[in-house]
């Protein structure tokens, strides 16, 4: 589980252990057991992008050959029709992790990883 933010710092990661503790190691580190997590709070992200790359390439590859076939208003379609195909949504799960001691983190998660960590909190 990566680390985005939080008092442990902006970078690192967290996982639970084998010995089942919840380890984390950021710019700090520490170890906590399940009876010390709090709470846990999970949300989804959602960020629209473009897919800049993509889009150079259809315009490399698709408007000429379209042009060449359909003439300027093939070319005009193609390129709206590249603009729409461009867009692409990106989702993050995000786990707000609180823990006894008052320290807190927020993690980038996958959904097998939101699962464990709830897991794990209930096994207190």
């Amino acid at each position: 589980m990566k680390i985005i933010s939080g008092t442990f710092g902006v970078k690192g990661d967290a996982f639970i252990s084998k010995d089942r503790k919840l380890v984390v190691n950021a710019a700090k580190k520490a170890i906590y057991s399940n009876n010390q997590i709090t709470s846990i709070n999970t949300s989804v992200e959602k960020e629209r992008k473009f897919a800049v790359i993509g889009f150079i390439l259809g315009m490399i590859i698709f408007v000429p050959i379209i042009g060449f076939i359909f003439g300027p208003i093939g070319a005009i379609a193609m390129l709206i029709i590249l603009v729409i195909l461009g867009f692409y949504n990106d989702e993050n799960n995000i786990v707000d992790v609180c823990f006894s001691d008052g320290e807190s983190i927020k993690l980038n998660c996958t959904n097998r990883m939101i699962k464990n960590l709830i897991q794990f909190k209930e096994n207190s």
